[in-house]
């Protein structure tokens, strides 16, 4: 087997030219063990490629690694990034909490889920490759997006540079690796080209999904700050803080407006990643929200809440859509 694998990979390395039995796999769909296994949503998709290749790309992952952390924000805990576990966006999200109470005012969370994330990223992000977004351009004009409109928000995507300079090797190869992605589906004959996603369930899947989310995170938290929607106390900001797909952001207010500064945060949540052809889904136990009321007010708040059904509408002024996010007492993810 070495002999009839190792000129491959050298060939492969000389040329910057992976096989294109690496660049895809046969889709599956697995389910997330909960909820009824009847029904599609409870599914994601999976590849299964190439171990031949996985192995070799393992490599790339590796030389890619040093360079990732070096763009990835503090708040990003996936793929091994500042720790790489849930347990850290725990703490942090209990110990804001807790600082709420001791300052006596009224605090929330706002938990985000993003529709098929890693399906529906978009590679222009990460790589300065042509990622033929066709659909995605069209569905922006469906949605009442001008020309002039779609054209700057495809610049904007187009120009998250991540190298001032030439960019290393194993960037270059890793690039090669999502031009010409397939994807194959049991017992249908033929493939499908893609052009978008990180393909989850091969090596680099996670972690160019973590590098593209950190830097659409980094974009929502500059219109936080500029909307002075990020809390602040004894002079310590509360930025958001995620792992992979699964964000949240500290919210900060009295008893009475808390709700809305929560309505008016998944707002600009919601409108920035759809520019960036992601959709937040506020389906039940998806994005909702936590708030904490402490203060005088607290309890008044807490029963006009209860009289609307704990329920916070909001409208998304770009795409003219309306969207209620729920308030509940519990959320499983990050926490």
């Amino acid at each position: 087997m070495a002999k009839l694998h190792y000129p491959l990979v050298i060939k492969s390395y000389m040329r910057i030219q992976p096989p294109l039995q690496w660049k895809g796999g046969m889709l599956i769909e697995l389910f997330k063990s909960k909820g009824s296994s009847k029904i599609a949503s409870n599914y994601r998709d999976i590849f299964l490629g190439d171990d031949t290749g996985k192995s070799q790309i393992q490599i790339i992952r590796d030389n890619i690694m040093p360079v990732a952390r070096g763009i990835v924000n503090q708040a990003q805990f996936g793929s091994g990034f500042n720790g790489g576990e849930t347990a850290f966006a725990h703490l942090y999200l209990r110990l804001y909490v807790d600082t709420c109470h001791s300052e006596n005012t009224s605090g929330g969370i706002l938990f985000v889920d993003v529709v098929t994330a890693f399906a529906a990223m978009l590679r222009p992000i990460v790589f300065d490759v042509d990622a033929g977004d066709e659909a995605w351009l069209h569905k922006l004009k469906q949605h009442g997006y001008t020309d002039d409109d779609i054209k700057a928000i495809y610049e904007t995507v187009t120009k998250f540079a991540l190298f001032d300079e030439e960019p290393p090797w194993s960037y270059v190869y890793a690039q090669k690796l999502y031009t010409n992605t397939w994807f194959s589906t049991e017992y249908l004959p033929g493939v499908v080209q893609t052009r978008r996603g990180s393909c989850a369930g091969l090596p680099l899947a996670d972690l160019l999904y973590g590098v593209a989310m950190s830097r659409i995170l980094k974009k929502i938290d500059d219109k936080l700050t500029q909307a002075n929607l990020v809390p602040s106390f004894n002079n310590v900001q509360y930025h958001n803080v995620s792992f992979h797909d699964d964000s949240a952001y500290p919210v900060e207010g009295s008893a009475r407006d808390i709700d809305e500064k929560c309505a008016l945060i998944a707002a600009i949540v919601y409108d920035t990643c759809f520019h960036i052809g992601m959709l937040v889904d506020f389906s039940p136990n998806k994005t909702e929200a936590i708030i904490k009321r402490f203060g005088s007010e607290a309890k008044k708040a807490d029963r006009t809440r209860c009289v609307n059904n704990n329920v916070t509408s909001f409208t998304v002024h770009s795409c003219n859509k309306q969207f209620e996010l729920r308030i509940v007492q519990f959320y499983t993810h990050l926490t």
